[in-house]
């Protein structure tokens, strides 16, 4: 805050003391501003910084064209320092208003700042005081007080602690300094030229019209560049955005164009796709993994390059690594968020590049996952609403169908009566006529007879199915029965069973009805495969569930028809009614379970049950 002089000319001395002293003026109101930033108050302080800037702007054109600030230069002790002017008092008054206000809101934050944030705000308190209590020392030879300012040889130790803290904690991003370093250095250079245009053409077309039309002319130069400089630094950061950070600027279009995209489509298996490419294109990540919340619990909807990963947190705060517990090879957590409730969360891993996520990143992040937070919300709405109308669909058709079944099965089953007791009569009493024509008659009449009679059972039962009779029970010991009915069949045909069972809690069901759509399962996995080959029953308990997985190494399973496996009368085999998966599906849904399937043509199908323990 000294400045020694270089050149025997006292007025040209006074001149670049004053340039010089310019930093001086704005170094407060950056600080204050700096510090909002730091803090994410900038927003909520937006007035105050405001005001800060505009007094350093007027004091800063007060010290340049007026005696008002800085008036000259006198030699103290062993300094050549600046004379202060009538209003420097003032300046001062602004000064150390802002220094201390910002000093305070650190203080504020840290109390309840975690991790990375609150080592970033510790060193830079630390710095602010030795930084600016040292320095403050100047102003005591300003003020003709006579003593050493030895505090001075502290702003040394801002530097060095300011330093540390962006190395060690990432207090700020380089290039972000750079960049607002060049956009905020070309305004000031751009204003002060157009000033002082401004006064000398003014002088030529007027002439000289003395102190009080400069003043005049000043005020309101000062008012003009006030409502202009927001505009004009933001139209400014494009232009140098696009030409010294071209990639930058591209990559942040990018997100705020997806994060205007997300929120028109409604798919949900789109959106999350979209997000996905768009992040690993443009940050160049190597690992994204998103999460969408389902019962208190993250489930995880897309996966890129992570191996078994999982999310412990519930924040609602973005966490960078170091700040909390985050998985394997991640480096940022992004909550998704909509009305304050947080409905899932998208988990990066690196940077390709080993760049770490600067500030804009951060918060272009944080964009994203409150718009994409509304996206999926809407998305799982329209599902919902899709699922409802379905299940109301599915339940009239039931209901129809289960009229129809009653019917049918009185007006059915007396007729078979009847024609199974003829085939008998008939076999006895015409037996030595053609034992050729009875032997086959015998073998496929009883049988066809029999298969209706299936049929009409089986659609009784999926048109009026019986109240479940809940008791308490262990599914191992209901896949073991349903297991023991085809171990004959299983061993004719070469199948290996295989069981890995876990300990598992009880829960609450209907053995007859479980048990009824573990066979229909395991039926279908064994018809699957006619030349032999491996049946796998695995169960383990999660948490809150209780998860039961069926799995064959069959034919497998088109991908066309796997949507439809579940659907009433929907068979690809020559022989089956279409209904046993159907019913196996009702049953489970009674028993607030989830039914999955996953197949390949040739690799086999695994089926995956789910019951929530408790339900």
């Amino acid at each position: 805050m000294s400045y020694i002089a270089l050149s025997q000319n006292d007025g040209i001395d006074l001149i670049v003391n004053r340039i010089e002293y310019i930093g001086v003026v704005f170094m407060y109101s950056t600080y204050f501003h700096f510090v909002t930033s730091l803090t994410k108050l900038d927003k909520e302080k937006r007035l105050e910084i405001t005001i800060y800037y505009l007094s350093s702007f007027v004091f800063g054109l007060l010290t340049i064209f007026t005696n008002l600030i800085v008036k000259g230069i006198n030699q103290t002790l062993f300094f050549n320092i600046t004379s202060i002017g009538f209003l420097h008092p003032i300046f001062l008054l602004f000064f150390f208003v802002a220094i201390i206000r910002g000093i305070f809101l650190l203080i504020k934050s840290h109390k309840t700042a975690v991790g990375n944030k609150k080592n970033q705000i510790l060193y830079f308190v630390f710095a602010t005081i030795l930084g600016f209590g040292g320095g403050s020392t100047t102003y005591l030879l300003k003020y003709n007080i006579p003593i050493f300012p030895y505090g001075h040889y502290l702003t040394f130790l801002y530097v060095i602690i300011t330093a540390y803290a962006i190395l060690r904690y990432r207090l700020m991003d380089i290039t972000i300094v750079i960049r607002k370093g060049v956009v905020y250095s070309t305004i000031i250079a751009l204003i002060t030229a157009v000033y002082l245009l401004i006064i000398h053409f003014s002088s030529h077309l007027f002439g000289t019209l003395g102190g009080t039309y400069n003043t005049i002319l000043t005020l309101l130069l000062i008012f003009i560049f006030a409502f202009a400089f927001q505009p004009l630094r933001e139209n400014l950061q494009k232009i140098i955005d696009k030409l010294f950070f071209k990639s930058k600027y591209d990559y942040q279009q990018t997100i705020k164009n997806l994060s205007m995209a997300v929120t028109k489509t409604l798919e949900l298996d789109k959106i999350l796709d979209m997000v996905a490419e768009s992040l690993a294109n443009t940050f160049k990540i190597d690992k994204i993994a998103i999460f969408v919340d389902k019962k208190d619990s993250f489930n995880l909807k897309k996966n890129i390059g992570f191996k078994n990963i999982t999310v412990t947190t519930r924040s609602k705060d973005l966490i960078l690594q170091g700040e909390a517990e985050l998985p394997k090879d991640a480096s940022i957590y992004i909550p998704i968020v909509t009305k304050e409730k947080l409905i899932g969360a998208i988990i990066l891993g690196n940077k390709l590049s080993s760049d770490m996520f600067t500030t804009e990143d951060i918060d272009l992040l944080i964009t994203l996952g409150n718009q994409l937070g509304s996206a999926i919300e809407n998305a799982k709405l329209l599902e919902d609403i899709l699922n409802t109308q379905k299940q109301l669909y599915q339940a009239d058709k039931m209901a129809s169908l289960g009229t129809i079944a009653a019917g049918m099965t009185h007006e059915i089953k007396n007729p078979l009566t009847v024609i199974k007791n003829l085939v008998q009569i008939t076999k006895e009493r015409y037996k030595n006529a053609d034992d050729e024509f009875f032997d086959s008659f015998d073998e496929m009449v009883p049988r066809q007879v029999e298969r209706i009679s299936n049929i009409v059972d089986n659609l009784l039962k999926f048109g009026r199915p019986k109240e479940p009779q809940k008791v308490d029970l262990d599914l191992n010991k209901v896949l073991d029965d349903s297991i023991r009915m085809f171990e004959n069949k299983c061993a004719k045909r070469g199948i290996d069973i295989i069981k890995k069972y876990g300990n598992l809690s009880k829960i609450s069901a209907d053995p007859e009805l479980l048990l009824q759509a573990f066979t229909n399962i395991i039926l279908n996995s064994i018809q699957a495969m006619e030349d032999g080959g491996e049946l796998a029953i695995k169960t383990l308990q999660n948490q809150n569930k209780i998860i039961v997985e069926i799995s064959d190494t069959g034919t497998g399973i088109a991908e066309d028809n796997l949507k439809n496996i579940f659907d009433p009368f929907y068979t690809t085999k020559d022989i089956g009614t279409g209904l046993g998966l159907s019913v196996t599906y009702k049953i489970i849904k009674e028993h607030c379970g989830e039914i999955f399937v996953n197949s390949k043509v040739g690799d086999g199908t695994k089926f995956k049950i789910e019951f929530l323990i408790g339900e």
